[in-house]
């Protein structure tokens, strides 16, 4: 423990003033709380000043002013928290349009994959791809030239697969993990 003297009392009941706890207050000048009480009280160091001037206990004028001041932080934190609440809110509503848009997406994906599917049974057993709908290797490299898919084309049968798969889908999806799955699964199925 600390051993006091005046000059840090006085730092100690200026600290007190500002609205730090006993224990705060204890724990910064190394005391006891009990210690900090005893000097807030005026049952020690009675004979320091407190930063008003006065001597003795903590003036119950500034206790009050301090409880007011306390009061007012706690309405300016529940309104905090309110408008904090509100921000979730908004932020939950925002995520569930967001998985909505998500969810419509996917469906539209899994359309047009089954109907390259149903299109590919339709056709199943015969050896043309002329029936199968389909862009040119040209047109797909033009409308999307630094796509992923494209890029890392580099045989026949890989191209013929993104033809295919690019002709069904909206150039929006083009560069999607589900679009480089479903040339994947178009090779296969086709056999190329």
């Amino acid at each position: 423990m600390m051993r006091l003297t005046a000059d840090l009392v006085r730092e100690i009941k200026k600290k007190l003033w500002d609205g730090a706890t006993h224990q705060i207050v204890a724990t910064m000048f190394g005391v006891s709380q009990p210690h900090v009480s005893r000097i807030a009280k005026g049952s020690q160091w009675a004979d320091v000043v407190w930063p008003d001037g006065s001597f003795g206990g903590f003036p119950l004028s500034r206790r009050i002013e301090l409880m007011s001041l306390r009061e007012q932080n706690t309405a300016v934190l529940i309104d905090s928290a309110s408008i904090h609440l509100k921000t979730i809110d908004v932020a939950v509503e925002v995520q569930h349009a967001i998985d909505a848009v998500e969810a419509e997406q996917e469906q539209e994906f899994l359309a047009a994959a089954t109907t390259t599917k149903k299109e590919h049974v339709k056709r199943k057993g015969k050896k043309k791809q002329a029936d199968q709908p389909r862009l040119s290797w040209a047109e797909v490299e033009q409308q999307d030239p630094n796509n992923q898919l494209i890029c890392s084309a580099s045989d026949d049968a890989t191209k013929a697969a993104i033809c295919i798969a690019f002709a069904q889908l909206p150039k929006s999806m083009w560069n999607t993990l589900k679009t480089a799955e479903l040339v994947d699964e178009i090779k296969t199925k086709m056999n190329i």
